[in-house]
């Protein structure tokens, strides 16, 4: 359609994809008009498509306050150059959905009945589609128009949200049959040639909505893409810091467990043998024998709730004690100091160093030293100017070593082991990308 007005002074907003957005505040009663040029080819009936408007936090199909709408009748009038207008009966209705009442099935849009009309409730949130028969096929004069009323007088605030038409022809109508982009069927039709991409574009488009592999192809795409997860997981979080976890059972009773217990598919009332501490057994079907494990001789457990390990509390280890539903992420000055000061990050630098010096040989010069140390450490090669930064670094604590009496080989040595040091302490290599 080239036009559409509502009665009601709401606004039909047209989209590229042939449909009509409801805006304004919806109305009691309401009166969808759309005046459009009648093709000329035989038309057989109508399809009215009730398409999602508010995806995909509010999605609706209809104005309601539900989401439903309520179509009390459908009217198709032929309009002449000389001013003559023919309603086109219709005698048929079917729809992909419709209430399942005496009043709301499709068929209920052809009589214009008070309270009656097609209705989806149950499926509001979802996009339907409702094809009309005429009683006989009607080919339109050159030069004629077409004007199709909706009308949503059966309930208060039922109209369509976003409303789509189309004329079909060539046989019954049908809802399997595809609905046809402005202008594709000249096109297809060659009663005029195609003029720019766009037009090649609607007829790729029909093309391949022609061949059954392209479709189930194309199906199987929407439908991956609807089920994409969104990184959301639920979880349930309790111990003994928490209130007790009330659960319902078969018989309507609340129920609070002190035990943990296997379930069979997650559902309370068929509680399986209490779960032992340990998780794996939970987790995975393989016996616990499998994670077993026998501490060598004379081995402490240092474990105690109360006295966390330094490193990991500064890099936010959570609270033992209860359990945490979110882990908090902080940048502190503690955690720079770690790596400058703390004996684990110059051991591990020294190791480092020497695994570089046994795989290069002790003579090897600084830059293949350094080169090796920034793809090891950082996964990539050094910049020309952290490069120079880096051989003359190496040379200055060298010298320094040198100068309080160490040998040469034990001062290169060192001043690796600084270097490797320095690396670790950088942004780049604490924090992943």
């Amino acid at each position: 359609p080239k036009n559409a007005k509502a009665s009601s002074g709401s606004k039909l907003v047209a989209q590229p994809d042939g449909s009509f957005i409801a805006q304004g505040a919806p109305a009691d009663a309401e009166n969808y008009a759309f005046l459009s040029e009648a093709p000329a080819r035989p038309l057989t009936g109508l399809r009215v498509e009730a398409l999602v408007e508010g995806a995909p936090k509010k999605p609706r199909s209809g104005r309601a306050p539900n989401g439903g709408f309520l179509l009390s009748k459908v009217r198709v009038e032929l309009e002449t150059d000389d001013g003559a207008r023919r309603e086109l009966e219709i005698t048929k209705a079917e729809a992909d959905f419709e209430e399942n009442t005496p009043n709301g099935g499709v068929a209920s849009a052809l009589l214009g009945k008070t309270g009656s009309g097609w209705s989806v409730r149950g499926k509001e949130k979802e996009a339907h589609s409702a094809a009309f028969t005429f009683a006989e096929a009607v080919t339109p004069p050159r030069g004629s128009r077409i004007r199709v009323t909706l009308e949503f007088q059966g309930a208060a605030k039922h109209a369509m949200a976003r409303p789509r038409l189309s004329w079909m022809g060539g046989g019954a109508p049908d809802l399997k049959s595809a609905t046809l982009e402005e202008g594709v069927a000249d096109l297809v039709l060659a009663r005029r040639p195609p003029q720019g991409g766009e037009d090649m574009g609607k007829l790729e488009r029909w093309w391949l909505g022609q061949k059954p592999e392209w479709v189930a192809a194309e199906t199987r795409r929407k439908a991956s893409e609807k089920a994409e997860p969104d990184g959301r997981t639920k979880v349930l979080v309790a111990s003994e810091s928490f209130p007790p976890v009330k659960h319902h059972t078969a018989d309507g009773t609340v129920e609070t467990y002190k035990q943990t217990f296997v379930l069979k598919r997650g559902n309370v009332a068929l509680k399986e043998e209490p779960a032992d501490p340990g998780f794996l057994q939970v987790l995975t079907r393989a016996p616990e024998q499998r994670w077993a494990w026998t501490p060598p001789a004379k081995a402490t457990y240092f474990g105690k709730r109360s006295r966390l390990i330094g490193a990991m509390a500064s890099f936010d280890q959570p609270e033992p004690l209860a359990s945490q539903g979110v882990r908090p992420t902080t940048t502190v000055a503690p955690q720079a100091l770690l790596f400058m000061n703390s004996s684990l990050a110059q051991t591990c630098a020294r190791q480092f160093a020497a695994r570089l010096s046994s795989r290069l040989g002790k003579t090897a010069p600084p830059e293949r030293f350094i080169d090796e140390a920034y793809a090891m450490a950082l996964g990539r090669a050094p910049l020309p100017h952290e490069r120079t930064a880096a051989g003359g670094f190496l040379d200055e604590q060298t010298a320094q070593r040198v100068a309080e009496g160490k040998t040469s080989a034990e001062s290169v040595s060192e001043a690796r082991a600084d270097f490797c040091h320095v690396l670790f302490a950088t942004n780049e290599f604490v924090y992943a990308p």
